[in-house]
């Protein structure tokens, strides 16, 4: 309890000890600048070899789109009852709510793709443990504190604002990285039915619109936030780099048997040692190097 009231009052700090107040998005990057930092240096050294299989990326991809999943839909649910929300947090979730943001059904559609004849249903419970735990977390702590919600959009939205390009880029360029079958007619195709994620329905090069609106958005609405609840956001968006941490390590159990049957199919030669190297990947790998370019 004292290690938790010492780094409370270190957070509320973020705040109150400058002369020029950060913004609360500065303030999270800034806090979780340590657990960005090493995250990043897990990622950028096994992306590329993530990229390998589809089928072992669509397994990360899984566990990401339920993170997306729970906050955008306990989001919305927030704003269909207001009467549980206090009015100030309801107005500052409806600045912050945009259609055109949303990644749920995005990704549900790239998963979609990669199943294709095996089938993917959006709407199927979380399967593993870690995956219905963070989910489970998800909708308790957002439905008792809404303005944590801040976090999750800040994270998870700017991170495909910042990366996005870079990591479709990275996809494009890995040759016959696409399963190509129906409803796709060839390989770039292929390529368009599985990078929804990173596509916002904006004309293109209108993104950067897209993003300073959310941002601007963001400043907006943290001026009628308490200095508590301010500090609370920032702890949270601490949380959720833990809670992807134990999503990754999850993903290598589930993974580490497929990658021996999946390297003798494709023709792959590797040695035993760099198994484990090709799981650490799909939406939380893309998050955390999409983060590192937002910082």
């Amino acid at each position: 309890m004292p290690h938790q009231v010492d780094e409370e009052k270190a957070l509320a700090e973020v705040f109150i000890a400058q002369p020029h107040r950060p913004s609360i998005a500065q303030a999270i990057n800034a806090d979780t600048k340590d657990l960005h930092d090493t995250i990043n240096v897990r990622v950028v050294k096994k992306f590329e070899l993530g990229l390998n299989d589809y089928r072992l990326y669509r397994q990360g991809v899984i566990s990401f789109y339920h993170v997306y999943e729970a906050f955008e839909r306990t989001w919305a649910k927030l704003l269909a009852n207001p009467a549980g929300v206090p009015p100030h947090i309801y107005a500052a979730l409806q600045a912050l709510a945009d259609p055109r943001l949303s990644r749920t059904p995005q990704i549900a559609a790239d998963l979609e793709y990669f199943y294709g004849a095996e089938g993917f249903d959006p709407k199927r419970a979380p399967d593993t443990p870690q995956r219905k735990a963070v989910v489970d977390y998800i909708e308790k702590n957002l439905t008792e504190k809404p303005h944590l919600l801040l976090a999750y959009a800040h994270i998870y939205y700017m991170a495909l604002f910042a990366g996005g390009k870079i990591l479709v880029r990275m996809m494009l360029a890995k040759k016959d990285f696409f399963p190509v079958h129906k409803p796709a007619g060839s390989y770039e195709e292929a390529q368009k039915f599985g990078t929804n994620m990173f596509l916002f329905p904006v004309d293109k090069g209108k993104e950067e619109g897209l993003r300073n609106k959310f941002k601007d958005a963001m400043c907006e609405v943290e001026g009628a936030l308490t200095e508590a609840e301010k500090t609370e956001i920032i702890k949270e968006a601490r949380e959720i780099y833990f809670w992807n941490d134990r999503l990754v390590d999850e993903l290598e159990k589930i993974c580490e048997p497929m990658v021996v049957p999946l390297v003798i199919e494709r023709g792959h030669v590797i040695f035993k040692e760099h198994q484990t190297k090709f799981i650490i990947f799909g939406t939380f790998l893309l998050f955390c190097l999409f983060y590192y370019c937002a910082h």
